[in-house]
């Protein structure tokens, strides 16, 4: 298997919420959302109508 890597312009979004240029980002990306985790991102999982969805947000926001 091979380990999930955030295209370019992933980056630059996970780039403009270390910033402050935005305060979350939404995705169905399962894979992303994992990455985000695993690199200090706070990530929130809900569903709605069967579908996942995860919300993003600096790892220091509350």
């Amino acid at each position: 298997m091979t380990a999930y890597e955030p295209s370019r312009g992933f980056l630059m979004v996970f780039t403009a919420l270390d910033l402050g240029e935005t305060s979350m980002v939404i995705t169905d990306d399962a894979a992303a959302a994992e990455w985000a985790r695993r690199h200090g991102y706070r990530v929130m999982h809900t569903e709605q109508d069967g579908i996942s969805i995860y919300e993003i947000h600096p790892g220091d926001s509350y």
